[in-house]
């Protein structure tokens, strides 16, 4: 079927807002007045979003006033930001979607929203495959999105080669055009012109579609410069584009009309021929709208008369890329799908190797449930009964199950085999690890382990976040990371955790340690960064800043241990928005990174 409304859609209101159309559903229907009702509703919304983003306000407003734009570039303090921000441990998991593989990003789980933070496209490069073979990239595909892009890949995917393209607005140019009909005026080979001119708007026209106008502001006729609250930007004149929206509606409906009058069509035929009408007019309403391919009319509504139109271009970008190879932090030896109430199973080169005609909902690869019971697909790849009263994922296939409400927990490996009684445990998803205590021994379950290795030598394991553990032997204490690796002695009297509140930056992995009733920080390999000469600590280093006590006094270092604050007293409070810490010490108000905020 061809992808008529997505077209509709994207030709009359790409200009103003993003709308996704599920097509796939279409392809799904088994009856016609499925069919129908889907086409139907998305008619409605189609006609919510015209209705929505092409209706202008008659009520006053208030234009806000706003400065000239300026730009000051540093390139130094940009270059600083990327080695930042491209530090981060990205990963990606793979899925099958539409019978391909796509490629999904995983944000560093340290860095709160790691991924937004890039502010810039990721495009895949090279594709390794899970039999060693690779495929070059040859088409950009920006894959740094909330959304699954469709690759089309054919196999399970072991890593990837990516390349983050950063740029950003080295120099602009404005030009000033008079709030006068027929003012025109050439700005880099492109014609611009003003068509029409009311008491709280104006509208001009551009002779191409290829000129990119960064921001636009008014001087209005009381000399103040302010910004639009309302624009809109389409190929054709608004009014014509109005009238060419309003036929486009009605053509749908028509169509609809006739799917309504030929219910009783058999489903295929049915699907063929009015997808075939939609088709023909997907063609026929492209060829109206691009007439006008080429030139672009802009609308921009300010509230009061305006005596000239300042428009702001980019003249000059600074543009850097940055290549990395991404590992999968979730390789699969199976992908598995439903469709029409069946479960299938593929192998890793997307080989359908098992149809069940019913629904199973997968909790891994081989543990499975239905509303009244668990199964284990097993070597034949048969669904075996289970008799366990509960069954938890945790990591690599392995489970927790109960036997009943009254018995123990026990771990189960993925061929189904009882491994040991469980007293408790903890999982993180983020960092791929369980944490199991079992008969007074604590074992760690990472994704590269098979089985559960046992932690030797230790009285007690805590997490201390970002994939790190407290670890402690003899009323002593130190640091474990998620392979089992001691990293920080335990020769402390006491450790400061992490917090799952806060951002860790790679250059932030100190870890806040005392001894002799001093605290310091030391690194991943026990050296000392921040000397022993502080009477306590408020939290862990982040974007390069800690909160510690200096004789009872606390206050904000730096990685340097400069002082980033005065140390008055002990009052404080803290906030965190998505990681980023804001710190009211008795001084002053200080931002994540220790600068101090200055009042509005």
């Amino acid at each position: 079927m061809r992808t008529y409304l997505s077209t509709l859609i994207f030709l009359l209101i790409s200009q103003v807002t993003l709308a996704q159309v599920d097509l796939e559903k279409y392809n799904n229907t088994t009856t016609n007045q499925e069919y129908i009702d889907l086409l139907a509703d998305d008619l409605k919304k189609l006609e919510r979003f015209v209705s929505f983003f092409s209706k202008n306000s008659d009520e006053p407003r208030t234009p806000s006033e706003v400065a000239p734009l300026k730009v000051a570039f540093n390139q130094h303090d940009y270059d600083v930001n990327i080695d930042q921000v491209t530090q981060a441990n990205i990963q990606f998991t793979d899925l099958m979607k539409d019978d391909f593989i796509s490629i999904k990003l995983v944000q560093d789980p340290s860095i709160y929203r790691s991924l937004d933070d890039i502010k810039a496209p990721v495009y895949l490069k090279k594709v390794y495959y899970h039999d060693g073979t690779t495929q070059n990239i040859e088409t950009k595909t920006n894959i740094n999105t909330h959304f699954t892009p469709d690759l089309e890949l054919t196999k399970a995917v072991d890593k990837i080669d990516i390349e983050i393209a950063f740029s950003t607005v080295k120099k602009i140019d404005s030009l000033v055009l008079p709030a006068k009909v027929n003012q025109k005026v050439t700005y880099h080979g492109v014609d611009i012109e003003v068509i029409e001119v009311s008491d709280k708007g104006i509208l001009f026209k551009t002779s191409s579609d290829e000129l990119k106008l960064d921001e636009i502001q008014a001087i209005l006729k009381d000399k103040r410069r302010v910004s639009s609250y309302s624009s809109q930007r389409s190929g054709m004149h608004p009014k014509e584009f109005n009238l060419f929206i309003k036929n486009s509606v009605k053509k749908i409906d028509d169509i609809i009309a006739y799917a309504n009058a030929n219910i009783e069509m058999e489903h295929s035929q049915f699907k063929s021929v009015v997808g075939a009408k939609l088709s023909d007019l997907e063609a026929q309403l492209s060829t109206e709208f691009n007439k006008s391919e080429g030139v672009s009319y802009h609308y921009h509504e300010f509230g009061k008369p305006v005596d000239k139109l300042v428009i702001y271009n980019n003249n000059e970008t600074y543009e850097r890329s940055i290549t990395k190879t991404l590992t999968n932090r979730e390789p699969k030896s199976r992908y598995i799908g439903s469709k029409g109430g069946k479960t299938l199973i593929y192998n890793q080169d997307l080989k359908l190797v098992k149809e069940f005609s019913s629904k199973y909902f997968f909790i891994n690869d081989y543990y499975f449930e239905t509303d009244l019971q668990y199964f284990y697909l097993n070597d034949k790849l048969e669904m075996q009964p289970l008799s366990y009263y509960k069954v938890n994922n945790i990591l690599n296939n392995f489970v927790v199950i109960q036997e009943d409400d009254e018995s123990p927990q026990e771990l189960v490996d993925p061929t189904n085999k009882k491994i040991m009684n469980v007293d408790s445990y903890e999982e993180d998803k983020d960092f791929k690890y369980a944490l199991i205590a079992s008969n007074n021994s604590y074992y760690l379950l990472n994704n590269k382990s098979l089985t559960p290795v046992k932690i030797n030598n230790v009285d007690k394991v805590r997490t201390a976040d970002k994939g790190y553990f407290v670890v402690m032997k003899d009323e002593k204490y130190g640091f474990m990371n998620t392979e089992g690796q001691i990293v920080v002695p335990i020769q402390y009297d006491e450790v400061k955790s992490f917090s799952s509140m806060t951002d860790l930056l790679p250059t932030d992995l100190l870890f806040a340690v005392k001894q002799k009733d001093k605290w310091g920080f030391v690194d991943v390999n026990n050296k000392t960064v921040i000397p022993f000469i502080y009477s306590g600590v408020k939290g862990t280093f982040s974007y390069g800043i800690a909160l510690v006590y200096l004789d009872d006094a606390l206050g904000l270092i730096n990685l340097k241990n400069e002082k980033k604050s005065k140390f008055i007293d002990g009052n404080y409070s803290s906030s965190s928005n998505f990681g980023k810490r804001m710190i009211n010490l008795s001084d002053s108000t200080y931002n994540y990174k220790g600068d101090k905020e200055i009042d509005n």
